[in-house]
């Protein structure tokens, strides 16, 4: 079966047609090679041919998707919305993630007319025939609460915010409604999220579902850590094909592509560009340390990311953990649960917010300093590098002198970006909690792992040299 869709997949029909009829007269009960046979006479056009096929397959299994789907495709060619309409709801029904059959299903329902005189029986109605319109939902909602069908305004008030980018305003009444009706919402902190997608992704049938589902299933993922409601506030594209497949240029390609203007929000980039053949540029995700910007690679139909929720994490200031141990914050690892000091780190950040990209007004303000040192520290103790580095002694304020022990910070025995992000970010919740000392000792230490020859090692070397000047100057050390 596999090698058959290939082949429908490059266009080769007649050897798609050879291996489906295979596939039929192997196994004549099974749905799939009737299925294949009229996908491969849709795709010449030969559409009562490919009813004929279509029709067997669903008889021999009324819950085949592929069929429906196909059939769908001819009845809305043909002006029998009614009959494709009834297929793509049997198809959602049996497989709910199928981002062809809901985005077919919005094209065909579209927004409801904005008529707001309307009896609680018609705006049910309403709601029922435009499934996919957050201003019908919201309404249709709002008539099932009042009715004491609280389940199932919480189901339509859902559906609302998955579609948010839709219509932004009706979702925010939905999230205020669900909050109202809804335990679990009450606590919940919503997060907008504006997301790009680049030309390998829209060329897929119905990717902005896809898109939305992802977000949403990362949502679920995470919840019960950080209690958090990641929304797709806009849905668009951005162009990456005249830029190598590496991730880092790939995302320099979205940075040149972001929307003007002061948005607030995540900034997310999705692309199935195949990985590079370097193994050092192999790179399926990258974020913005403690910052706003990430971007994710995608398999070929893949419909949930670890790598998206690991990239997330990131954001909430979570760091790289050891090799050997299950986490999602080990890299090389396929670990779908948080380790323990992961999960106090981005608890103690949950309450950040997304506006400048920068730390010092994105994420001081809204955190416990005191816990979110804590958490670096229990995590960091751990780290090998930093043990090696001679860094404990930056957590210890009573056994460290104001300034010399920032010279006990020993040479790095290797470049580790990563760690260097997480320790300039230590060093400035330092500074905040009036500890420059200790801070001072974690920047130049972030400088040797930046590597003293690039950009962001030099820059830090020159923010730690002026913070040395400035306890020079505070303490009159020599």
């Amino acid at each position: 079966m596999r090698l058959a869709h290939e082949a429908l997949g490059r266009g080769e029909l007649d050897l798609a047609e050879q291996r489906f009829e295979r596939v039929a007269q192997s196994n004549p009960k099974s749905s799939l090679g009737s299925t294949g046979l009229g996908l491969v006479a849709l795709s010449r056009g030969e559409l009562a041919t490919a009813r004929t096929y279509l029709d067997r397959a669903v008889a021999l299994d009324p819950e085949a998707v592929d069929a429906r789907v196909a059939l769908a495709k001819i009845d809305r060619s043909q002006g029998n919305v009614r009959s494709a309409l009834a297929h793509l709801y049997r198809a959602r029904v049996s497989d709910p993630d199928r981002v062809d059959v809901h985005s077919g299903l919005a094209a065909l329902t579209g927004a409801a007319p904005r008529q707001k005189d309307r009896t609680s029986e018609q705006v049910l109605r309403m709601a029922a025939a435009h499934p996919y319109d957050p201003w019908a939902l919201v309404r249709g909602a709002e008539v099932m609460a009042r009715a004491g069908r609280q389940k199932e305004a919480v189901g339509q008030l859902e559906l609302a915010v998955w579609l948010f980018d839709l219509d932004p305003p009706s979702a925010r009444v939905a999230i205020r409604r669900l909050a109202a009706l809804d335990d679990d919402w009450r606590d919940r902190h919503v997060v907008e999220v504006h997301v790009y997608a680049d030309e390998t992704i829209r060329a897929r049938a119905g990717w902005r579902f896809r898109l939305r589902s992802l977000l949403a299933k990362a949502s679920a993922s995470l919840g019960r850590i950080l209690e958090i409601q990641f929304v797709p506030v806009w849905i668009g594209g951005f162009p990456s094909a005249q830029v190598p497949n590496r991730l880092d240029a790939i995302d320099a390609a979205l940075a040149r592509s972001l929307r003007p203007g002061k948005r607030p929000g995540i900034q997310l980039g999705f692309t199935e560009r195949p990985l590079p053949h370097r193994s050092g540029l192999r790179k399926k995700g990258l974020a913005q340390f403690l910052g706003r910007r990430m971007m994710v690679r995608l398999e070929p139909e893949q419909s949930q990311s670890r790598v998206l929720v690991h990239e997330i994490l990131h954001l909430y200031g979570a760091m790289h953990v050891v090799e050997d141990l299950d986490s999602l914050m080990n890299p090389t690892g396929g670990g779908t649960r948080l380790d323990r000091s992961s999960a106090r780190i981005v608890k103690a950040m949950r309450r950040r917010v997304f506006r400048t990209g920068d730390p010092r007004s994105d994420v001081l303000p809204y955190i416990d300093l005191a816990e979110a040192i804590a958490a670096y520290q229990q995590a960091l103790v751990v780290n090998l590098t930093f043990r090696r580095l001679g860094l404990e002694a930056a957590f210890r304020t009573r056994r460290i002198s104001r300034y010399q022990a920032a010279n006990e910070a020993r040479e790095a025995v290797g470049m580790d970006e990563h760690l260097a992000d997480v320790l300039r970010i230590v060093a400035s919740l330092l500074r905040a909690d009036r500890r420059p000392a200790q801070a001072l000792i974690l920047l130049e230490a972030a400088a040797r792992l930046y590597g003293p020859d690039t950009c962001r090692g030099r820059k830090t070397s020159a923010e730690a040299e002026n913070l040395r000047r400035w306890l020079l100057g505070v303490y009159r050390v020599q």
